[in-house]
Order: structure tokens, then C-alpha cells, then sequence
């Protein structure tokens, strides 16, 4: 294996999530953003994760982000969001076994 072939394998893709009648893509957070989210919550660890999830995920079918932080995604609705917050958690390992669907 070669360091472009590691590359290619590991490039974090788009997944579609449809929720309602609608499609959405979010993108799987790099090492660097896991760390950093990881870094936020330990010192966070009162405040909610949903919003700084979705704006780090929330992405076009071409992996490019679309909201610059969780100040943006505020007011998008929260059940909703719950099934797209739901999918990242499950794309980016970070869902407790035992959680709820």
C-alpha cells in the first residue's frame, strides 16, 4: 500500500440521510475534528452537542461544509435534526451501544 492509496481508503465520504422527504449529506469529522470535539466537550461537558455536530457534519454531496458553526443551525428543527445527529454519531463511532435508535 502506498501513502496515496492509504489516502484514497481513508478520505472521509458524504453519507445521505433522508429525513422526511429530504436528503441530506453529512460528513464523517476528520482525526483533527474528533480531537477537537472530543477537546471541547471535556471542557463543555454541560453543554449540548447537537448543534456543534450538525454544523461540523452538515455538508453539500460534495463533502463541502455548509454552516460555519452551531450558531447557524440553531433554529433548524430539533426533531429532525435528532435523526441526522443520530446518523453522525453512528458514521463517526461516538454512539453509546445501549443508546436509543
Amino acid at each position: 500500500m502506498t501513502k496515496a492509496d492509504a489516502i484514497a481508503a481513508l478520505k472521509k465520504k458524504p453519507v445521505a440521510v433522508t429525513v422526511g422527504d429530504v436528503t441530506v449529506f453529512v460528513k464523517p469529522l476528520t482525526i483533527a475534528g474528533k480531537e477537537q470535539f472530543a477537546a471541547w466537550r471535556q471542557g463543555n461537558p454541560n453543554a449540548g452537542v447537537v448543534a456543534p455536530l450538525l454544523a461540523a457534519s452538515l455538508c453539500d454531496d460534495t463533502g463541502a461544509l455548509l454552516f460555519a458553526g452551531p450558531e447557524e443551525v440553531a433554529d433548524l428543527d430539533a426533531d429532525l435534526s435528532d435523526k441526522v445527529c443520530n446518523t453522525i454519531l453512528d458514521i463517526n463511532g461516538m454512539r453509546a451501544p445501549d443508546a436509543p435508535e
